[in-house]
């Protein structure tokens, strides 16, 4: 495929779109349900070897969901995600739950830190129930996001508080002297 000035790097392009899909925490499966491409195609575009150029509307697919300039995608080694891929951040918090969407488990707490620094309330600090509000679409139990909470506040991020000391509801708040 041409864009009018040069022929797609079929190898620098698998390349990048497998870092990207892995900096993006998504498995094969995750990248189908965000673009719709299907999976083995999506398999051969990420192997080197196999030297298939996608069409314009896969390459739209790639730019949208990873935030991504066509020449970064296509000729930069090491093509990074872009500074603001809403379209990604949309998908990981409407299909958190989906475990095979995602190369990790630990995807919920990465989720919970990455909304949750961006939220002015956590200086005041939040409960579980208002920190569910945060994710309307995400199918996010409470138990859930507890545990992903408790595991910010073991690694300092987060600070609790147990203002009733019944231990039955607590309050989480932005560790100010540890970056989240």
């Amino acid at each position: 495929m041409k864009d009018g000035r040069h022929k797609i790097d079929t190898s620098r392009l698998a390349k990048n779109l497998k870092k990207l899909r892995q900096e993006a925490n998504l498995t094969i499966s995750g990248v189908h349900a965000a673009t719709g491409i299907s999976e083995d195609h999506l398999r051969r575009l990420e192997k080197t070897e196999n030297q298939i150029s996608p069409n314009s509307s896969t390459i739209q697919a790639f730019l949208t969901l990873y935030d991504v300039t066509y020449n970064s995608l296509t000729m930069k080694e090491n093509a990074k995600l872009g500074a603001a891929p809403t379209f990604l951040d949309s998908f990981k918090k409407n299909n958190i739950t989906t475990k095979a969407y995602f190369l990790s488990n630990k995807s919920i707490p990465k989720l919970l830190s990455e909304t949750l620094k961006e939220n002015p309330q956590m200086r005041k600090g939040m409960t579980v129930s208002e920190i569910l509000t945060l994710f309307p679409n995400a199918r996010l139990t409470s138990k859930q996001v507890s545990n992903a909470l408790k595991q910010l506040v073991e690694k300092n991020y987060l600070l609790r508080e147990d203002p009733a000391g019944t231990k039955s509801v607590y309050i989480y708040k932005i560790n100010p002297f540890k970056k989240l």
